[in-house]
């Protein structure tokens, strides 16, 4: 990991402080303008804008941004159809949400040429290239992180696109946490108040698990013992499965957050054919925000609900081809039905519910229900980001 920094003209030290300020802007998300200008800073780049859509009314929800003057925003509203018609385009058969989306390589030249975006928009601005990621995709809602670069810096190239490849999960997990809190900000002065009185479920942690503190939520958690459990002060979970991960993600929130990578992202707390609960693991040892929260905890577990299924399954059988069968099939899954619930819902015979699944495993690439539900918590609009005024 360090070899890779170096090699695209960081230090560990400016990445890691990079990463701590991703990571607070999931707890104060007024921050993303400071930290966008430190990622334009690092690619290089122009300007860069976090961004939220409802596609289906063309409007921007949130559209937090460094180097785009007034004037320019207003323009690129102006151009939303043209915008969403590219990216639900793209989305449609994109092959991964970590690919990076690079206009001069998915466009082409043509797009420059013809566009009236391209033309009324980008090229006035000097802006030659932009590499896109998609955070969030499904037929209502688009939010996506995108870095451009001015025509004197050329095309987007392999050093923009590796640095995207390292910083993608962290934005990811920020923007999942800043969604799951639904907190605008945690004091620092006020932690255990302010934990109290959010609706997911917090445990924060030390660096062998124990736990330091929880909300109300958690603590009901806790004492239901079904999916998370106090064992002699430390926090265990219920399925053997997840235990590796939640233990690897708070090793690395206590000794290198920069390294996290997806790891602890969404932990499922629960088996295939039960109700989905999901974990996530923040880490709270750097940052000019979180290190205040409190000395001994070095990670925050946050416990939630996924979205109702219906949207994530449809945009997952645009970008796998599934067929309307093994969308429904999905969409039970992804709602916490069992095969056989599945079957009676469907009228059909549990055989062919589970032909239909193998089938999904087969087009996604998973092999285990617990595997096709994390790739599509990736999808969910509610695992990434909501619109904030």
């Amino acid at each position: 990991m360090t070899q890779r920094i170096r090699e695209l003209g960081l230090t560990q030290a400016k990445f890691s402080e990079l990463v701590g300020a991703i990571y607070d802007c999931s707890l104060d998300t007024s921050r993303w303008e400071a930290t966008l200008a430190e990622l334009v800073e690092v690619f290089e780049g122009q300007t860069a804008v976090l961004s939220l859509s409802d596609v289906r009314y063309d409007r921007l929800l949130i559209n937090r941004s460094v180097g785009v003057e007034p004037y320019w925003q207003e323009r690129q509203r102006e151009h939303l159809p043209e915008i969403h018609e590219h990216l639900g385009r793209a989305l449609a058969s994109w092959p991964s949400l970590d690919e990076p989306f690079i206009v001069s390589r998915q466009l082409g030249p043509e797009f420059f040429a013809r566009s009236p975006y391209a033309q009324e928009v980008l090229k006035p601005q000097k802006i030659s290239d932009i590499i896109q990621y998609f955070l969030i995709g499904n037929p209502t809602r688009f939010a996506g992180f995108a870095i451009a670069i001015n025509e004197r810096q050329g095309l987007i190239g392999p050093r923009e696109i590796e640095l995207g490849k390292l910083l993608l999960p962290h934005i990811r997990r920020s923007v999942v946490i800043s969604n799951l809190l639904d907190a605008r900000t945690i004091e620092s002065t006020q932690l255990a108040e302010t934990l109290d009185s959010l609706r997911p479920a917090v445990i924060l942690v030390d660096e062998e698990g124990a736990i330091v503190h929880t909300n109300q939520a958690a603590l009901h958690l806790l004492q239901r013992g079904d999916v998370l459990r106090d064992r002699s002060g430390i926090l265990q979970t219920t399925l053997a499965s997840a235990s590796p991960e939640l233990v690897q993600a708070i090793q690395h929130a206590a000794h290198d957050e920069s390294g996290m990578g997806p790891a602890g992202t969404a932990i499922r707390l629960t088996p295939p054919d039960g109700s989905p609960l999901f974990a996530s693991v923040l880490p709270l040892k750097g940052g000019a925000v979180r290190n205040r929260l409190r000395p001994a905890a070095v990670a925050a577990v946050l416990v939630g609900e996924p979205a109702d299924g219906q949207d994530t399954a449809h945009f997952m059988a645009l970008q796998f081809d599934l067929t309307q069968a093994e969308t429904r099939v999905l969409v039970g899954l992804l709602n916490g039905k069992t095969l056989e619930e599945i079957s009676s819902d469907l009228k059909v015979a549990v055989t062919t519910v589970r032909s239909h699944l193998y089938r999904i495993f087969s087009k996604t690439g998973v092999t285990r229900q617990a595997e096709l539900v994390r790739l599509a918590m990736q999808h969910s609009p509610t695992a990434h980001l909501q619109a904030r005024k």
